[in-house]
């Protein structure tokens, strides 16, 4: 083999290498802010919440946590692409505000992702695959029927949001994958309830992005209520 065709090859491969990590980069910068809010501790709630397997536990678990990542992401790109500028004030290092992907490659991989969802959820049952569907029911819902606009509305269906990803991802980590026992299914009761009355405490770091796109949040008449500025 030439020296030539070896320089060429290795040229061809570190570009590809670059190229992959690139991209896996920028898929990693769109859930970046929701990793320690969401898939760890929804990862860690379906792996107390479900009777694990004696003989497949390291694998359902990973299973778990691959699916309420897709998931995530799912949401993640469907807030995004929503609203581009918001971002340039609160959090100008996401994919699209940066320029790592455009706005039509985002609203391409969005629609792949939700594809892929669903398509790995049905592979399991019915019902994580219902979990998924009413998921991919629920964002459009939030975004595009503006169900974030006010505090309370974005309250209850994050909280309906966080109890489909702890129901797919508990099936998925249980030994019995079609089935939830009581304690799995009051649990994500009982954090639904939790989420729904105290998840507006994440708003306060983007209170001026809210008042900038007209978003109802609590914080924001609260800071007004004790006469705190921007």
């Amino acid at each position: 083999m030439s020296s030539s065709l070896v320089s060429r090859l290795c040229s061809s491969t570190n570009a590809a290498a670059s190229s992959l990590s690139y991209h896996a980069f920028t898929i990693f910068l769109f859930s970046k802010s929701d990793i320690k809010t969401t898939l760890i501790p929804v990862s860690f709630f379906a792996l107390g919440a479900a009777p694990l397997s004696p003989t497949h536990r390291l694998s359902h678990a990973i299973q778990a946590v691959v699916w309420i990542w897709l998931h995530l992401l799912e949401f993640n790109l469907s807030n995004q692409i929503r609203d581009p500028d918001e971002d340039l004030r609160n959090k100008p290092w996401r994919p699209l505000p940066s320029g790592r992907i455009s706005l039509a490659n985002a609203r391409v991989l969005k629609y792949v992702v939700t594809a892929l969802c669903l398509v790995v959820s049905f592979s399991y049952n019915l019902h994580v695959f219902y979990a998924s569907a009413s998921f991919a029911c629920l964002i459009p819902m939030y975004h595009e029927l503006h169900g974030d606009q006010h505090w309370l509305t974005k309250n209850l269906m994050n909280a309906v949001g966080y109890s489909c990803f702890a129901t797919g991802s508990t099936l998925i980590a249980g030994s019995n994958q079609s089935k939830l026992d009581f304690a799995g299914s009051f649990s994500i009761f009982i954090i639904a309830s939790i989420l729904a009355t105290t998840i507006q405490a994440q708003d306060f770091q983007d209170v001026d992005g809210d008042k900038l796109v007209g978003r109802r949040t609590l914080p924001s008449p609260f800071r007004t209520f004790l006469g705190i500025r921007p």
